[in-house]
């Protein structure tokens, strides 16, 4: 290998010899601003050369050349090292010395760790910096320095590393002095790019209006962000030029003044005109301050504005019309120096008052506040004061001190806002986390609030400099002692209204209420308009709406009723006058010549809407996906036929009770589920909605009957589960939501108050996945297999729980029963065991609600479960269950399950029961008080049991039948797919109900609540 070999200096940590060689001999020269051709990196000044040293490009040093470069400031290479050109490296003679560069770690060349062993700052385990040259500190490519000025978890994308390919590695934020400025941030209209990729307001612009005068009154339509200096949120100027002196005094909201000019933008000309505040305007820019002085004319007055916005009234190139230019001052009054540099790159970013060195200013880094002419050198290893140098490896011009690095003040910044509190000040030339170099913080809390903040009207010191409010636009007010409006006296200068103040001057009757520059002449003796004159100008009023006839001008004296607006289009009619406005009935309502002339009070132009008046009538034409279902055009087309679950498709599309809309395609959101509770019932739809009828008390807007209504505030439910005193369900996120009554603990929140609660987070669960309920427990299963469960009763150990507890001894379940009504629960684990906890009896258990592994006793895991009272004088107790085999299995009274061998006392023996209840023909079972139910593989539903008073098969029956027998109408013909039952409704008797796939929700026996007993199926939901 050919190479070349250099000896150089030893380096030692902390300062270099400095070369001059390597960069070329052009004259030195000035900022990069001043020439073409100015480097912008340090590649801009290389030579092609390593073994002589790099060249850096610092426009800002004295020794910089024409085009901003610097000659090395030493050799790449220590004494003990050899320089290699061909390879661009520098090799360590061990032989001679094996750690070079003295950091402590043998070269890798030698046999050790350090990557780069002529450089003491770089070897494995060293703190990473953020520098944009790419420095490797540590000897890993895939780090490059944590910093995060603004604290928004992004790391600032001028922080890389590069590896030896030369791919880079760098940080994401395409900002670091904006928190709202990250890859994951929300695109704003804000003239920025939010989430940095590469495009400001990218599919945020609105439609505004140009605003060339800068009177905040637009015209011409124009794609912008609201509050950018030039455009404006109305369109209601109809002089818009600014090359027309008079044009700033032209527009929709301009009172009439004494020019000969249509001031209002109404077509007419010094009507009713009136005196106004006039600003002294003293750089002559045609823009006003009140603090340069005020005078009350109707007429213009010469070196006087009515526009007091100017923020600088002495620099006629400073006004809301000025230019911005990259001088770091606010040139045209929006309270900002913003002149655009770049993407996210304004003239001072970082609110240092200083402008950035890009655009002709001093401030070597525009996006660190700490960094700028005149602060403070730290210990930081970057140029604080602008002045070419770093504190460390840096050889200080002539005159300058070797190490300029001294301790210095930081500030605590707790809002983070770059400025910190003068109290509890921390003394250190190294970085303080979490401490800032700039003081004068008076307000440490809110971020809002610093020195060099704009101080607006918010009667706040924003800017911490003792005044008020300094930067807001202030104007004049006047005493309104009458409460009209109109105001006089001296005028009182503030930005914001003082109380009892008003804008309007020129009040001659300051103590009466009925006469002011703002009023008209009547017929009464009196100068009602404050214009000096008595009674003139008066018309003739016949149908006394106020506005007299053009066509007849009182001559002489003039009669009671007489008024000074002589501009009633039809005297003869009191509904048609210029104040009205125009309606769609064929008839010129607001006098201005034209009939039902297009415009907002015509025909409706709500969103999804546009109204066209026709002969009279308004006639809407609705956008896609829109309706006027209401038949009311002064609304538009109020209805989204995509969402709304009333309308949904078209306007004769009613999802039901609890359905929502999926899209034009229809409701496509049938009932699914059905639970039973004792005094109330709930059922949810595919798309989540849920709805329930029973108590009052227990549901949110309930009615108390067998009206189901819809629950408001809980959507995207996948169960539910009811008790006796509340609903529970499961949303698509894992959280539970649950509403009622919450005094016995059955909403999750402990013991609380009497009374009814609506829906609200249970809270801790955010991961389950099913729910099921008993008598007074409830139990969630979690995705990770344990089980959690509150109430009041129906606990292992017997102790009720009210809040959320997890059940020990359970972490692999997959599916939970409950009991429909007692206290039983069972969790079926994932290896097919089953555990029981609930009541005493149930499972021949003595005296304890402990959680028991029962698998031997139920066989193969079950896949549904139910326990009921029943009233037989004896035991009172009966259960059956369906197992996962397929086979069902009983236990308990005969009275109950009509099995010759099973009898009362004997609820420890369970038992194949015979047809319909055994064989895999049965998808679920269910029972209530007397009665049990079942799913078949046909899709119908059957029943056997007790079929008197408040008890149903749903046959229409009313003996024991103890073979199931089809109910009524669940046939298979349309398949049932969900089956619940509460028995002991009100105290006695079963409900059921039945889900079929077509959505429709049908329930039979005793009603929650009521004394309604249907023995045959009645239909309570329609999809």
């Amino acid at each position: 290998m050919n190479h070349v070999t250099h000896r150089v200096a030893v380096l030692v940590l902390g300062g270099v010899l400095a070369a001059h060689a390597g960069c070329p001999t052009d004259p030195p020269g000035g900022g990069v601003d001043a020439r073409s051709g100015a480097c912008t990196g340090d590649d801009d000044c290389s030579d092609g050369l390593f073994c002589n040293g790099r060249e850096r490009c610092e426009p800002m040093s004295a020794g910089a050349d024409g085009r901003g470069c610097v000659a090395p400031r030493g050799r790449p290479c220590l004494d003990v090292q050899l320089c290699e050109e061909a390879d661009d490296r520098c090799v360590t003679d061990c032989g001679v010395e094996r750690d070079a560069d003295g950091d402590g770690l043998d070269a890798e060349e030698c046999g050790g760790r350090d990557c780069d062993d002529a450089d003491p700052l770089r070897f494995p385990g060293n703190v990473e910096v953020c520098d944009g040259e790419a420095h490797d500190e540590d000897c890993d490519a895939t780090t490059f320095g944590p910093r995060d000025l603004d604290h928004d978890g992004a790391i600032d994308a001028a922080c890389c590393n590069e590896d030896a390919s030369g791919v880079r590695s760098c940080g994401e934020d395409c900002d670091d002095t904006r928190r709202n400025v990250r890859p994951t941030g929300i695109e704003l209209c804000n003239g920025l790019d939010d989430d940095c990729n590469g495009m400001e307001d990218d599919g945020v612009l609105v439609e505004l209006f140009v605003d060339a005068d800068r009177d905040l009154h637009g015209a011409t339509p124009r794609m912008s962000c609201p509050g950018v200096v030039g455009v404006s949120v109305v369109d209601d100027d109809c002089l818009d030029d600014p090359e027309n002196a008079s044009a700033r005094a032209v527009h929709g909201a301009q009172l009439e003044i004494c020019d000969g000019i249509d001031n209002d933008c109404d077509g007419r000309i010094d009507e009713h005109a009136r005196p106004l505040t006039w600003y002294r305007d003293m750089d002559g820019d045609g823009f006003g301050s009140a603090r340069s002085g005020t005078m009350v004319s109707c007429a213009p007055i010469d070196g006087f504005s009515l526009l007091p916005t100017d923020c600088d009234d002495g620099n006629r190139s400073i006004s809301p019309a000025g230019v911005e230019i990259c001088d770091g001052l606010d040139s045209d009054c929006n309270g900002l120096a913003d002149f655009r540099v770049g993407v996210n790159d304004r003239e001072d970013d970082d609110d240092d008052g200083v402008p950035d060195v890009a655009c002709g200013g001093s401030d070597c880094d525009d996006d660190d506040p700490s960094a700028r002419p005149g602060a403070p050198e730290i210990c930081d290893d970057r140029d604080s004061d602008c002045d070419g140098l770093s504190d460390h490896g840096a050889s200080p011009p002539p005159g300058v001190m070797a190490d300029e690095t001294a301790e210095i003040d930081w500030y605590a910044d707790v809002d983070q806002d770059g400025f910190g509190a003068e109290a509890g000040a921390v003394r250190s030339c190294e970085p303080q986390p979490g401490r800032v170099t700039r003081g004068g913080d008076c307000d440490d809390a809110d971020p809002t609030r610093h020195p060099g903040a704009i101080d607006g009207c918010d009667g706040v010191d924003d800017d911490c400099d003792g005044e008020l409010d300094e930067d807001g636009v202030a104007i004049a007010y006047y005493a309104d002692t009458d409460g009209d409006r109109d105001g006089d006296g001296m005028a009182t200068i503030a930005c914001r209204a003082p109380t009892g103040l008003t804008e309007l001057p020129g009040d001659c009757a300051p103590t009466d209420p009925t006469r002011g520059p703002g009023l008209y002449e009547t017929c009464n003796g009196i100068d009602d308009d404050c214009d000096m004159d008595v009674d003139e100008e008066l018309f003739h009023d016949v149908d006394g709406d106020g506005h007299g006839d053009p066509m007849s001008p009182v001559v002489g004296a003039c009669t009671a009723g007489d008024v000074g607006r002589g501009d009633d289009c039809n005297d003869m009619i009191s509904s048609l006058h210029p104040e009205l406005a125009e309606t769609c009935n064929g008839t010129d309502d607001d006098c201005d010549g034209d009939v039902d002339e297009p415009g907002a009070e015509l025909c409706a132009t709500a969103t999804g809407s546009h109204g066209m008046c026709v002969a009279g009538s308004c006639e809407l034409t609705c956008a896609a996906g829109t309706a006027d279902c209401d038949g009311d055009a002064s609304n538009g087309c109020e209805t989204s036929l995509a969402t709304d679950p009333r309308h949904c498709g078209d306007c004769a599309t009613d999802c039901g009770i609890g359905g929502t809309c999926g899209g034009m395609s229809g409701c496509d959101d049938p009932v699914v589920g059905v639970e039973l509770g004792v005094y109330h019932a709930c059922g949810w739809r595919r798309q989540g909605g849920v709805f329930c009828w029973g108590a009052a008390d227990r549901i949110p807007g309930g009615t108390g009957g067998t009206t189901p209504v819809g629950i408001v505030g809980v959507d995207h439910v996948i169960d539910l589960a009811v008790t006796w005193l509340a609903t529970c369900a499961v949303r698509s996120n894992g959280e539970v939501w649950c509403w009622g009554v919450g005094n016995q603990g059955h909403l999750g929140f402990g013991q609380e108050a009497d009374g009814s609660y609506g829906p609200r987070a249970v809270p801790g669960i955010t991961d389950a996945v099913e729910i099921e309920a008993a008598l007074s427990t409830l139990c969630v299963r979690h995705a990770t297999g344990n089980v959690t469960c509150w109430g009041e009763s129906g606990w292992p150990g017997g102790a009720p729980d009210l809040r959320p507890s997890r059940l020990v001894g359970v972490t692999d379940a997959r599916r939970i029963l409950g009991s429909t009504n007692w206290w039983d629960m069972l969790i079926v684990g994932a290896d097919g065991r089953t555990y029981h906890f609930g009541h005493a009896a149930t499972f021949n258990a003595t005296g304890s609600l402990d959680l028991r592994d029962v698998s031997g006793i139920v066989g193969s895991p079950p896949t549904s479960f139910a326990t009921g009272l029943v009233d037989d004088g004896a035991s009172g107790l009966g259960g059956c269950m369906l197992r996962e085999s397929g086979t069902a299995a009983c236990w308990g009274s005969n009275r109950v399950w009509a099995d010759g061998d099973m009898v009362a006392g004997t609820l420890n023996v369970m038992r194949d029961v015979g047809p319909p209840w055994m064989g895999a023909t049965m998808l679920r079972g269910t029972a209530g008080d007397e009665v049990r139910c079942g799913i078949f593989a046909d899709g119908a539903v059957r029943c056997s049991g007790q079929c008197t008073g408040d008890n149903s098969r749903g046959d229409g029956c009313g003996v024991m039948q103890a073979v199931g027998t089809t109910v009524s109408g669940l046939d298979g013909t349309d398949d049932v797919v969900y089956l619940a039952s509460q028995g002991g409704a009100r105290g006695g008797g079963a409900s059921f109900c039945a889900v079929t796939r077509s959505g429709d929700l049908f329930c039979w026996g005793r009603f929650p609540t009521t004394t309604r007993t249907e023995h045959r199926p009645v239909r309570v939901v329609t999809d």
